[in-house]
């Protein structure tokens, strides 16, 4: 799993914490978490972009087959 996806992972549960609170102030602080999340995926999938990486697989998936 890349780091991109790892960040959307932890949205996710953050964005499901959040529609099951009752307390506006820790809907509120799990709401801004997940938007954290969010960005910090934003800018993981940007780095792998540059850095060459499809944004398809993760740096892990991704193996050298010799053409031998």
């Amino acid at each position: 799993m890349s780091p991109a996806q790892n960040y959307q992972q932890r949205a996710a549960v953050c964005l499901r914490l959040a529609r099951r609170m009752a307390n506006p102030t820790n809907k509120a602080l799990l709401l801004e978490m997940a938007q954290t999340w969010v960005k910090l995926a934003e800018q993981a999938h940007a780095k792998q972009v540059q850095a060459g990486w499809p944004a398809f697989a993760s740096p892990s998936e991704i193996r050298t087959v010799s053409m031998e």
